[in-house]
């Protein structure tokens, strides 16, 4: 009984899921894919304008720009990360202008990110935001992050 039962698991392991699609639909992801791909690497970098550290509230503002194409759905992941690599918080931040405007025009974001008291922001992670849409078994391009050290006097 236990062997027929490792048996059928490893079976069930063993199988990789059928695509359903066909090859022109493979061929039309896979050509979304490579567009959306060249379009975050032509796109102009995020740029950080301003850090603050507000130690008495325990908030980080970050003030920036970013390309409309990282604004997917008009928002922006903005992160922060302590000196060990350790998540210390996140937030989205809204972009001023609906989606679908020049992908390539920047535009201006701000977002307050509260912290733990006691943790000391080292890094600033600001992220395109997930591109949803049809992409068959390709699956969407990753998306572009740029990563940006809090200065130490800042901190």
């Amino acid at each position: 009984m236990f062997s027929s039962v490792l048996a059928a698991i490893a079976l069930a392991i063993s199988v990789t899921p059928q695509s359903t699609q066909t090859p022109e639909e493979t061929a039309i992801y896979a050509a979304d894919y490579r567009d959306l791909a060249a379009a975050y690497a032509t796109a102009p970098k995020p740029v950080i304008v301003s850090i603050e550290v507000d130690r008495r509230r325990n908030v980080v503002r970050v003030t920036g720009t970013a390309p409309g194409i990282w604004f997917s759905e008009n928002q922006i992941p903005v992160g922060l990360e302590d000196d060990s690599g350790q998540n210390i918080g996140g937030f989205l931040a809204h972009a001023p202008h609906t989606f679908g405007d020049d992908e390539n025009e920047s535009w201006a974001f701000a977002v307050n990110i509260h912290i733990r008291p006691g943790t000391t922001p080292a890094t600033v992670i600001v992220s395109a935001d997930e591109v949803a849409g049809e992409w068959g078994d390709v699956g969407p391009p990753p998306t572009p992050s740029f990563r940006f050290a809090i200065p130490a006097e800042t901190r």
